[in-house]
């Protein structure tokens, strides 16, 4: 097996992860900590010292960690924090586009890093930011790699006019010799959160960007909006900061949090006026059609009333329950008489049909509690046509022909006034009755 190349007698060659035209990038171990690092090897000593010294400066959870420099052969070896996952540009090859939300997030990262660079003292233009610049770790977090083309903007670093960048993620102002500002990596953000949203890459066939609902009509038109602004022609037409870009983008969120509060709000009130509706419809339909006396205030009230209480119910689950407790402190306190919320006027509504619905049970108990019991508490006889007395067990169903006779011994009334009404009740449990005649008996 050969023997492995240590570098400062501390580093230990593994493998090459990455090559350009500047340089290339080793896989290394460090003997001295047994660690794995990213050591960045090149040719341009100058080059390499800058870009230790601009990373030195840095210090954010999206930026690789400098732990070493040195030269060795007419070299120059930056040694850094090897960031261990997939760039962002292998992912939408591999994966296509992420979910909305996922691309989101990613996009709040990246830009997290580049207001951190431009808002430096002198700011930090990136100059070359594409999906290959990205790297995606395990869990999931973004880390902006290769700072080797970023330069810190100031008045004095004229050398910088040469031209930096990727074709479709650059500025068109970079391909010009204008000196680089923020404006060239807001439109560089634009293009990757573009290939974000859609998974086209403006590398390949047909080298435009379309606006993003053209690809998918479920992103909202917030995001489309905000690219197309940070992907202009002209950089005074583009968003004067990366911070006013991370502001849009939070706008977006809120924009799309609002239509979706709006639409659970129209789903709640929904799912609340359905059984309501219904309950409405089954008072209003039968008296257009009329009902008999004998079947109001039940069961005719009974099934308006259930949807009645589910309303009221949902009501009370879909609106009530998520409010803060702070929000119960601010009612006022004559809740039955006020319509805030509408839970007073409900409650005095529900209040009043169940009162009357049991005012009713209970004036007819007493037809009724001889039935339910089994017990004949009132003489009645029964006669055939033929002024025959019929004897009927209870339960047993009896033909008749024309007309059955009902007869009250007087005798045998439990009292000397009464009133009498006739209740009949057929198989499906619907009640009908008689007008209510007043009798009394003689002395």
């Amino acid at each position: 097996m050969p023997m492995r190349k240590i570098w400062n007698n501390q580093y230990e060659q593994l493998r090459k992860i990455g090559e350009g035209a500047s340089g290339r990038v080793m896989l290394a171990r460090d003997l001295h900590l047994n660690r794995l690092v990213a050591i960045k090897e090149m040719e341009q000593i100058r080059e390499i010292r800058r870009e230790m010294e601009l990373l030195k400066a840095l210090k954010h959870p999206g930026l690789p960690d400098i732990y070493d420099y040195f030269e060795e052969d007419r070299h120059g070896f930056l040694v850094m924090e090897y960031v261990e996952g997939v760039t962002l540009k292998e992912y939408l090859e591999q994966h296509g586009k992420p979910e909305l939300t996922q691309a989101i997030v990613w996009m709040k990262e990246l830009l997290d890093i580049l207001v951190y660079l431009h808002e430096q003292h002198p700011a930090v233009v990136y100059r070359d930011l594409k999906p290959a610049n990205l790297i995606i770790q395990e869990e999931g977090h973004l880390k902006l790699i290769d700072l080797g083309g970023a330069f810190f903007r100031c008045h004095n670093q004229s050398e910088e006019r040469v031209s930096i960048g990727t074709p479709g993620y650059s500025a068109p102002e970079q391909w010009n010799g204008i000196q680089a500002d923020v404006s060239c990596d807001i439109f560089s953000f634009g293009a990757v959160a573009h290939e974000l949203l859609t998974g086209v890459n403006p590398l390949k066939p047909p080298y435009e960007r379309r606006p993003v609902r053209r690809y998918d009509r479920r992103i909202p038109v917030s995001y489309e909006q905000m690219i197309q602004k940070c992907t202009r022609e002209h950089p005074k037409e583009r968003y004067a900061s990366m911070r006013e870009v991370l502001k849009a983008l939070e706008d977006c969120e809120t924009i799309k949090r609002r239509w979706k509060w709006k639409g659970l709000h129209l789903c709640r009130c929904l799912l609340t006026a359905i059984p309501v509706t219904m309950g409405a419809l089954l008072v209003i339909l039968p008296l257009l059609n009329g009902i008999p006396r004998s079947s109001f205030p039940d069961p005719f009230l009974r099934k308006p009333i259930l949807c009645l209480l589910v309303g009221m119910l949902l009501y009370l689950i879909l609106f009530r329950l998520g409010k803060r407790k702070g929000s119960l402190l601010r009612q006022e306190k004559e809740v039955w008489l006020t319509a805030k919320k509408g839970i007073g006027l409900w409650s005095l509504g529900i209040g009043l049909l169940l009162g009357g619905l049991a005012f009713s049970l209970q004036q007819q108990t007493g037809v009724r509690s001889s039935f339910a019991s089994g017990k004949e508490t009132f003489w009645v006889d029964m006669k055939d046509e033929n002024d025959r007395l019929l004897l009927v067990k209870e339960g047993t169903v009896l033909p008749v022909g024309d007309k059955v006779r009902l007869e009250i011994p007087m005798e045998r009334m439990p009292r000397q006034q009464m009133s009498l009404q006739i209740i009949a009740i057929d198989e499906k449990g619907e009640v009908f009755g008689s007008r209510i005649i007043r009798i009394k008996a003689e002395d």
